[in-house]
């Protein structure tokens, strides 16, 4: 990050800020350690043929006659499954700087650990998250938290800076199978779109309109990576069809020291 500007400035002006090194050598062994809990809990649910019902979802382009026990995509909702994770998202290394953002009434959207296993990761087309999402001004700052080292050969996330700027888009389908050429992946092809490798314990902050995506991990190490999505009270609950006309968000920071905060749509 240009040291010229304040990590607010660079944020607004290209979407996304880069923080190295926000977290210990011992947090992330005990994410480490809880993935794998989690992971045994996944299996668990797949003996017992809910698993794909849940929120442990598996690799959509497996061939699952060949798999024994599950490989996850993703675990979402981690909030109501790992006191730890939940924890994660209030740090206050992480808190302190979206306060920065968006100020000091914070609310918890998403709470998800995205999993790139090893050799088998599949590709997560360009994509703006706002696009998905019933959040209307589309204003929400996500934090992505590299767990294991996330380079290139992993499939670490790549940006495109300053797309946040445009307008929302349709994408489509976010998962994609790792040989894939999608159209999505043509349509964002910009010639400024970066990688962002990162180190364990360091983080990608970016806005909710930030055009983005990452490759397939087609390596012998899992890019495991803690995902938070934050907004302030300013942001609606815009539900689209077939979706709650209530919804809680837990508080992280401010609102009087409420736990929960109830938005609700006339």
């Amino acid at each position: 990050m240009n040291s010229t500007y304040s990590k607010k400035e660079f944020f607004e002006k290209n979407g996304y800020i880069v923080e190295k090194n926000l977290f210990n050598e011992n947090e992330i062994i005990k994410w480490r350690r809880e993935i794998n809990r989690l992971h045994e809990a996944a299996d668990i649910l797949r003996k017992s043929r809910t698993v794909e019902e849940s929120d442990f979802q598996i690799e959509p382009f497996l061939e699952k006659s060949k798999v024994k026990s599950p490989i996850l995509r993703k675990i979402e909702n981690t909030q109501n499954h790992s006191k730890l994770f939940f924890k994660l998202a209030r740090h206050e290394s992480l808190v302190s700087i979206i306060k920065d953002l968006l100020g000091p009434d914070l609310l918890l959207f998403r709470s998800t650990l995205m999993l790139k296993p090893a050799l088998h990761g599949s590709e997560h087309a360009f994509h703006q998250d706002g696009s998905y999402w019933p959040m209307d001004p589309p204003n929400l700052v996500t934090v992505s938290i590299a767990i294991d080292e996330s380079t290139v050969k992993n499939g670490c996330i790549k940006v495109i800076p300053e797309s946040h700027l445009s307008e929302l888009k349709n994408w489509g389908n976010i998962a994609k199978p790792p040989d894939s050429k999608s159209i999505e992946s043509k349509k964002a092809n910009l010639p400024n779109q970066i990688e962002v490798p990162l180190p364990p314990g360091s983080a990608l902050f970016f806005h909710s309109k930030l055009i983005h995506g990452s490759g397939p991990n087609r390596s012998n190490h899992s890019r495991n990576t803690a995902l938070y999505a934050y907004f302030n009270p300013q942001v609606r609950y815009v539900p689209r069809k077939g979706m709650p006309h209530s919804v809680s968000f837990p508080v992280i920071a401010g609102l009087g020291g409420a736990k929960d905060f109830k938005m609700t749509v006339e």
